[in-house]
């Protein structure tokens, strides 16, 4: 017993070590903390967890159709400065805008000074934020010897204004200081790759949860007795690309649930049984909720509702029961989809029974499950 558990760390450990990385084409809906006056640097709310790395290169865009291009010359956990080397339509980037970014492979780059995208074209003269000032480096882009000159901004300390203020890490480490960092190789389509990311197109999930316990009792005096509990759980989830909002990490579920137990002793076996249809709702952690290749972890609270049936001499009896759980786990996908999935449930259920002489009977069961199963995003 113990070897399977170290070996089961040592697999979500390998797991949770794999990089973080979106592929190309993949989209993420993001905000504008911080810009500089030219609108050539600029700070979103989307990082490391996101999928995004240093040295990505992405299309910022809207309804209407690109309106920049920029490189990630610093990454955190949920923040990334940009450096914008081609703007289209800088009328709709702004503090606080809401635009769509699109991983693309890195631009060709010019050893030609007169082809670079200069800043000061798209200066209007008004700063964005006040409490940037010029410093006027180069980025490299791809490792490579060309540069494409850009504006970057360093926050000015004596200001004490806190509109698009860096609230991630203390400022993000001064990120400015470093920012010449080598991009990650091209990425690849391969749909088993080990490379994290997130696919925000696969909102929808169909699970499973399975269980199943084998116990047998031997007495001194008597018969041995045997039990065979079969568990399973089918479920829709729902998740919502909205990370700004209160529910973006929240998936709503709607399942079916189903159980036997069999009891056989000396030969004579007893069944009971309960189907019930239930809905919750999981708060989703740890990592973006469309992340692949990431451990995602979860809480969740159920409530189910449903009949069962119990044995009453040589008939059986029909009855009502209820379930509210209370647990969590931890999910992993892979790019294609498919993924699985792990829980720990603490359960309280309730049944009731009526039977023909009038009487009743009421019984409530309450303790830990684990579970594993399947799972599939569309």
């Amino acid at each position: 017993m113990k070897l399977r558990i170290l070996l089961f760390i040592l697999f979500i450990t390998l797991i949770a070590l794999h990089a973080v990385a979106l592929e190309i084409d993949e989209k993420l809906t993001c905000r504008v903390l911080r810009l500089s006056s030219t609108k050539k640097t600029m700070l979103i709310n989307r990082g490391m967890e996101d999928g995004l790395v240093v040295g990505d290169h992405a299309k910022f865009f809207i309804t209407t159709g690109v309106v920049a291009r920029g490189v990630v010359l610093k990454a955190s956990p949920s923040r990334t400065i940009w450096a914008v080397y081609r703007m289209i339509n800088p009328k709709e980037i702004n503090v606080d805008s809401v635009v769509n970014l699109k991983i693309t492979a890195p631009v060709k780059l010019t050893n030609d000074s007169s082809l670079a995208f200069g800043a000061d074209q798209y200066d209007d003269g008004n700063s964005e934020n006040p409490n940037l000032e010029d410093m006027g480096n180069n980025v490299d882009l791809g490792g490579r010897s060309e540069d494409v000159p850009v504006d970057l901004r360093r926050t000015n300390s004596r200001s004490g204004g806190n509109k698009g203020s860096l609230n991630d890490e203390s400022d993000l480490e001064d990120m400015y200081a470093s920012n010449k960092k080598q991009v990650k190789p091209a990425r690849g389509g391969n749909i088993f790759s080990d490379e994290s990311g997130v696919d925000t197109s696969r909102d929808w999930e169909v699970w499973s949860l399975y269980s199943l316990s084998i116990l047998s009792t031997s007495a001194d005096e008597g018969d041995d007795t045997k039990s065979t509990t079969y568990d399973l759980y089918l479920g829709l989830e729902k998740y919502f690309n909205n990370p700004s909002a209160w529910f973006g990490k929240i998936s709503p579920v709607l399942f079916i649930h189903t159980r036997s137990n069999s009891e056989s002793t000396d030969g004579e076996t007893e069944n009971r049984s309960i189907f019930q249809l239930g809905m919750g709702a999981n708060y989703n952690f740890s990592a973006n909720p469309f992340a692949y290749n990431r451990i995602i972890g979860f809480i969740g609270a159920t409530l189910a509702y449903g009949s069962a049936k119990t044995p009453n001499g040589d008939e059986e009896a029909s009855g009502k029961v209820s379930t509210v759980t209370v647990g969590g786990g931890i999910k992993y996908y892979l790019p294609m989809g498919l993924g699985f999935r792990f829980k720990l449930d603490y359960q309280s259920e309730s049944q009731s029974f009526t039977f023909d002489d009038d009487t009743s009977l009421k019984t409530t069961t309450g303790g830990f499950v684990t579970y594993a199963g399947l799972s599939y995003r569309f």
